[in-house]
């Protein structure tokens, strides 16, 4: 939730419900933990007074940078270990994977 958040904001709940097929209810509280945690902060939307759109806070910036750097250090470990093609062949996989399970009944 945090990395939606830090690489789409402003971000609504709603949006982040749809990129990854979650249920509102464990959306709004992973959002709460990250507001008391001081991550996140919420705004009015510019687009309708009745929805927010969700930012980081200076202090979930630094988060999400340090998580983004431990990420790509995780990374670039296995491109060194599989090579470059490899990976790109398994994310295509993943992403194919990942279209196909969006188009699966919720009755599975």
């Amino acid at each position: 939730m945090l990395f939606n958040i830090g690489q789409h904001a402003p971000i609504s709940a709603n949006r982040i419900s749809q990129m990854g097929q979650l249920e509102k209810s464990k959306i709004s509280r992973a959002i709460s933990k990250l507001e008391e945690r001081g991550w996140l902060s919420r705004q009015y939307s510019e687009d309708s007074r009745r929805s927010h759109d969700l930012l980081l806070t200076e202090e979930g910036k630094v988060i999400f940078d340090e998580l983004t750097a431990i990420a790509s250090q995780y990374t670039n470990r296995i491109e060194e270990h599989l090579g470059t093609a490899e990976v790109e062949t398994i994310l295509k996989w993943l992403r194919s994977f990942e279209k196909m399970i969006v188009k699966l009944p919720d009755t599975l």
